[in-house]
């Protein structure tokens, strides 16, 4: 890809620029587009920042300059309306400490991705932005009429897209109040009419009294925690678990074959975003087998 360009959509087709010089399929070379029609990326920022509805959240620059970053947002985004800086996740709910920089201080904020809406308070839940096409893949999984549990809910983003297209039941359970009273306004918000019940409490405390689960979604990748038994007796023969880790190459290997030896048989593993140097955040699909 040569970064200096945007990709860009024109007609039926997504234009990605590519360097000089690269080896691809005459076809997709037939769609790259002249230079005079590509669109130049805007220079003089170095950082990473997330989109949520429309407040821009900035990740800490280890240099402690922001300024160009926020410049930058301010010049091209205009439908921000607050910058915050993030200073790290902490605590027991995974929180954002957040500095307010820019625009007008209200956390409170409604995010669209996949047809759905969701309102939340950036800095009382934590949301990445970053799993919308994951949420879509494993929503277009899901089976009619699938029981579903929802171990670190959070917000709901994965609960109300599949909600939103398929007709099924959902336990959703979360630790933090303010991340299920979020969900349940965002189930009255996208005007959802399948089953959904959820739950303030410990996900591992609470999936000892659970049974016959189609499938189980476990989307908490910082934690190490993983009761097999628990999820076992939980899941139907045949029933789906999708699990996310933040790990090394050799250490999500580890945790594939951790499954497998519990009985759980590999289907599906893809790299969701990269994390750190050494790190990623992996999306891994297992079946039950016994």
């Amino acid at each position: 890809m040569d970064n200096n360009y945007k990709i860009i959509h024109k007609g039926d087709y997504v234009y990605f620029p590519l360097l000089e010089g690269i080896e691809v399929e005459e076809e997709t070379v037939s769609l790259i587009p002249e230079k005079n029609e590509r669109k130049p990326t805007p220079r003089g920022h170095s950082g990473a920042f997330d989109v949520i509805g429309d407040i821009a959240i900035i990740r800490e620059r280890r240099d402690g300059n922001m300024s160009k970053i926020v410049e930058f947002i301010k010049n091209t985004r205009k439908n921000i309306r607050a910058i915050y800086i993030d200073h790290g996740v902490e605590g027991e709910f995974r929180l954002r400490n957040l500095e307010f920089v820019h625009g007008e201080d209200n956390p409170e904020t409604i995010h669209r991705e996949n047809g759905i809406m969701l309102w939340l308070n950036v800095k009382s839940v934590y949301f990445s932005p970053r799993l919308a096409t994951e949420r879509m893949i494993i929503a277009g999984k899901v089976r009619e009429k699938e029981n579903i549990l929802d171990m670190f809910c959070g917000v709901g983003p994965f609960t109300i897209t599949i909600m939103k297209t398929h007709n099924v039941s959902v336990l959703a359970l979360d630790k933090n109040p303010d991340a299920i009273q979020a969900l349940e306004k965002n189930y009255s918000l996208n005007k959802i009419k399948g089953n959904l019940k959820t739950k303030v409490c410990d996900s591992w405390t609470e999936i000892e009294n659970i049974r016959n689960m189609d499938r189980i979604l476990m989307n908490n990748p910082t934690s190490r925690k993983v009761d097999f038994e628990l999820i076992r007796n939980s899941l139907k023969i045949n029933g789906t678990v999708n699990f996310y880790e933040i790990n090394s190459t050799e250490g999500i290997a580890e945790r594939m074959e951790s499954f497998r030896r519990e009985g759980f048989m590999p289907v599906d593993k893809r790299i969701v975003h990269g994390y750190s140097k050494t790190s990623s955040m992996v999306s891994m699909e297992f079946r039950r087998a016994k």
